[in-house]
């Protein structure tokens, strides 16, 4: 949501958020305001070894001050409509960096605090700076703790040890057993232990989405420091995973160091995607699809991969999250959601197989032939997977269509259902899977000819010829000039959408130039907003305008006219294709200049997931999404920062 300034007592209506993350996917989240809007906002959620699923382990540290004319607190809760305290009243200013930091001011003091995550340990240090306080004056930092999955809440229970280890400087905590070890060291202060439950603290934004709102908070105690005129205050805390020790805070470097403000946009959506590229589970690079909620989504990987790792020279890290899927195929193709073990794996999916081939495509442009070799023996068993039925629901026809079912649940990225049911059911044959097919089918062919794979060429030449001609049966409406959505095997759904742009998107189009120009012009008069691309025209009975509600209520709006950036990847290569380079250049520029805005709204620095349909386009959805920033970012990548001439990246190999 956008952000409204706040007045002098209460946050704004709508909120924006700051995002920081890690080299193992760690992330911390909340508000300028300190004012905790999700289950998800806290300073440490933690990705590990040591857990199945993210947890979040810290969720505040709440500063009490207190002087010899009265007190002051920093921090800020919900609790249904109360607000308390309310710490925002004596924020001056905020910036988001790659290193948070709050200034405050009461009367004569002043106190400025720092946030940083670890690089690449579960750690976070928060660093104060106190000028101006009155003689007798202290602070009390207060930590606040959740210790639970990131989707779940807390509530106050008899299981919790609120015990105290370790010294007084450095407290341990051993909260819950089989939960590893939680360590907090203040320097400058000794701990007193004084353990409660803040209780029914409340998180609106999740009310608003149908979930449970309401957790409780435990707070061990609290580090008091007296203060002087000047006073510095460094607090450690984390999980030591290692047992070995704690590592050392470095400097913070490259792109993660740069702070967005007054860069061009290629540059903010470049420091944007540095916060997806991960290394976690055996130090295997990966991608994680989204914050807060999303984990590694095989789809959302490689359309997102050539943004964020090609577009920025990356390709040893592309390199190796190719290898990494290409390691865990489940059935046979490229996993839905990647698990630790294939059999861990959730299969649900056909096109991020089909992804992973335009991957590599773009990846053999950037990189050259002998860096894509390697994986082209996956690419052939894709391939075969699909023609020979090894999957259940999934096989080519004689016709050349790639016939995929929707049991259990459906398997292109319209996914959503509701009561088991899919809300837009396209199967067996849908117009973007058929279009990837044929693209993967040449590419292989192509590779096959190199390799001299002769067995290959003799079955999926013809079968290539017939899905040439097959499709065009299939989906091409001569007379309304565009191409249906999917096919049932018996009629065609006529849904206007705008996954009929990957027939003239990618390297091998379906559809001549000027069919594809046809399709543009529908295209930009009923799906192209300034935000990204409707998922249904809104003529249609069962378009929806807004994303909100329940989970039930999201889910019928998500793929029914909900506007998503990424498809401004492929719309942009289809106006490549079809009106040249000239005119792409100057779309190009249009398509990413009101991302420019959107970069200091919602989740500063990041794109969000989806946005409303109708104006003015509300922002939903995850608030950091890799395949938003990514799609973006190549489009970006293509221009000089003043919107110069195409920079194609230098070839690598023969």
């Amino acid at each position: 949501m956008s952000h409204e300034q706040n007045d002098s007592t209460t946050p704004a209506k709508g909120f924006r958020e700051w995002l920081v993350t890690n080299s193992a996917g760690s992330f911390a989240m909340g508000t300028p305001e300190r004012l905790a809007e999700r289950k998800y906002h806290g300073l440490l959620n933690v990705r590990s070894q040591q857990f199945l699923d993210p947890h979040q382990v810290l969720n505040e540290i709440n500063e009490v001050i207190t002087t010899p004319l009265g007190g002051f607190e920093l921090g800020a809760f919900h609790y249904g409509s109360l607000i308390h305290p309310k710490g925002f009243q004596h924020l001056v200013s905020f910036s988001a960096g790659p290193v948070p930091r709050w200034e405050y001011a009461m009367g004569t003091m002043k106190v400025s605090r720092t946030f940083r995550l670890h690089p690449s340990h579960p750690m976070v240090l928060l660093e104060y700076e106190v000028e101006g306080a009155p003689d007798g004056t202290s602070i009390s930092l207060f930590p606040y703790f959740s210790c639970r999955r990131i989707h779940d809440l807390q509530f106050e229970n008899a299981v919790l040890d609120g015990r105290q280890f370790g010294d007084s400087q450095r407290v341990i905590f051993r909260f819950y057993k089989g939960f590893p070890e939680i360590f907090i060291e203040c320097q400058e202060g000794d701990f007193v232990l004084n353990g409660f439950w803040n209780q029914r603290v409340a998180y609106p934004e999740e009310k608003k989405r149908g979930y449970p709102e309401h957790e409780d908070l435990f707070c061990p105690g609290a580090f008091r420091i007296d203060l002087k005129d000047k006073t510095r205050i460094s607090l450690v805390a984390g999980i030591n995973e290692s047992g070995n020790g704690l590592p050392g805070w470095p400097e913070i470097a490259g792109d993660k160091a740069e702070h967005i403000t007054g860069k061009s946009i290629k540059q903010r959506l470049s420091a944007a995607a540095s916060a997806y590229v991960v290394e976690i589970k055996n130090q295997r690079s990966s991608i994680i699809a989204g914050y807060p909620w999303f984990g590694e989504w095989g789809r959302d990987t490689f359309i997102a991969l050539p943004g964020l790792t090609l577009a920025r020279g990356k390709y040893e890290v592309a390199a190796q999250i190719f290898e990494t899927y290409a390691a865990q195929l489940k059935n046979g193709l490229v996993p839905n959601v990647l698990g630790r073990t294939p059999d861990e794996c959730d299969g649900n999916s056909i096109d991020a197989s089909l992804w992973f081939i335009r991957a590599l495509q773009m990846y053999q442009s950037a990189a050259g032939p002998e860096a894509v070799k390697p994986f082209i023996a996956t690419v052939f068993s894709l391939l075969k997977t699909m023609l020979r039925r090894k999957v259940r629901g999934i096989h080519v026809r004689p016709s050349g269509l790639l016939y995929a079912s929707s049991f259990p649940r459906p398997l292109t990225w319209m996914d959503a259902c509701v009561n088991g049911l899919p809300v837009t059911p396209r199967s067996p044959f849908a117009v973007d899977v058929n279009a990837l097919f044929f693209n993967a089918i040449e590419f292989a062919l192509d590779w096959a000819k190199r390799l001299e794979k002769y067995p290959f060429l003799e079955v999926w030449n013809p079968l290539r010829d017939k899905l040439s001609e097959t499709f065009r049966e299939a989906f091409w409406m001569e007379k309304e000039q565009y191409l249906a959505d999917s096919h049932s095997g018996i009629e065609r759904d006529t849904c206007f959408r705008p996954n009929q742009l990957l027939a003239i998107a990618l390297p091998y189009p379906l559809m001549t130039k000027h069919e594809a120009k046809l399709i543009l012009d529908k295209v930009r008069a009923s799906l192209l907003t300034p935000m990204g691309l409707r998922t249904l025209a809104p003529d249609h009975p069962d378009y929806q305008g807004h994303c909100v509600g329940t989970q039930a209520e999201r889910d019928r709006a998500y793929h029914q006219g909900t506007v998503w950036p990424w498809l401004l990847g492929m719309y942009w290569d289809a106006v490549r294709y079809a009106e040249g380079v000239k005119v792409a250049e100057k779309e190009g520029q249009t398509l990413l200049a009101p991302f420019a805005e959107h970069l200091e709204e919602a989740c500063i620095g990041q794109v969000s997931e989806i946005f409303d349909g109708e104006a003015p386009h509300v922002p939903r959805g995850a608030p950091a999404q890799a395949w938003s920033v990514a799609e973006l970012l190549r489009i970006a990548a293509n221009f000089s920062d003043v919107g110069g001439k195409r920079q194609a990246p230098k070839p690598r190999g023969t």
